[in-house]
């Protein structure tokens, strides 16, 4: 028998300004997962706010509960959901003053264009690029001298062009100053692990004719998703998978080789 949901059968209700609000706030798709599943917990239940374990929102979003645990933390860090101790969990909502929301789009400014800085390598010299193009990532480590900021088109690019549009102004594909850093230390992501994601999103992208107009936004999601299943959590932290020690160490030959 198909499938035929009816609105006298249940439904949940949420008001147009939080929901267009929640479309220009750059959710990753397991933030928006973890926002529905609290949407339908709370609003679902004519709640604000409901006592929540992980494993609820675990099997609600069918995401592995490391997953469920840093996407909650990155919303709350947002300022997106409110999060309070529990009996069973946290309590937990939507936080629906969503001018308090960091890292959203706001439609009524004037979009402003990110700007990156020079650098030439990351730390230890470890170059990531070829002859003909050095696109490395910067870390607080080895901060750039330059300070000068100048601005970047945003028309869709392929990676390579992008990478070439950054040599060509003289600045840093991905600054010390990205969004992207201080995720990964606010977690307690090692930057050791950015710089191979970094690899890992450059061999993808490197020869791709796919587009896009924010590159250095692509690659925060690809940081912020594991997409290349580097890392895990674990009591102690994040640690290397076993993809993740095969790029440690692939590294540390070029390094030896250089």
């Amino acid at each position: 028998m198909a499938a035929s949901p009816q609105l006298e059968d249940g439904h949940t209700r949420i008001a147009n300004e939080l929901l267009e609000a929640l479309l220009l706030a750059r959710l990753t798709s397991r933030q928006w997962a973890i926002v529905i599943a609290l949407v339908r917990k709370t609003y679902g239940f004519n709640k604000k706010k409901d006592d929540i374990g992980l494993g609820q929102l675990s099997d609600l979003t069918g995401l592995a509960k490391p997953h469920v645990s840093v996407a909650v933390r990155e919303l709350e860090e947002r300022k997106i959901i409110s999060r309070e101790k529990g009996i069973f969990g946290h309590v937990m909502g939507i936080n629906k003053n969503h001018d308090q929301w960091t890292g959203v789009e706001r439609r009524s400014k004037p979009r402003v264009t990110e700007s990156v800085t020079v650098t030439d390598s990351v730390k230890g010299g470890y170059r990531i690029g070829n002859d003909e193009v050095t696109e490395s990532v910067t870390t607080k480590d080895n901060p750039t001298k330059d300070t000068t900021k100048r601005k970047l088109s945003r028309e869709d690019l392929t990676f390579s062009n992008w990478i070439l549009q950054c040599k060509k102004n003289g600045v840093q594909a991905i600054p010390e100053s990205d969004a992207v850093f201080k995720y990964a230390s606010e977690i307690g992501i090692s930057l050791d692990f950015i710089r191979y994601a970094w690899l890992e999103f450059r061999r993808k992208y490197k020869d791709s004719h796919k587009t896009y107009k924010n590159w250095p936004q692509h690659f925060q999601n690809a940081v912020r998703e594991n997409w290349y299943n580097i890392w895990r959590e674990s009591n102690d932290g994040f640690i290397l998978t076993t993809r993740g020690r095969q790029i440690e160490i692939e590294m540390k030959s070029k390094k030896e080789t250089q």
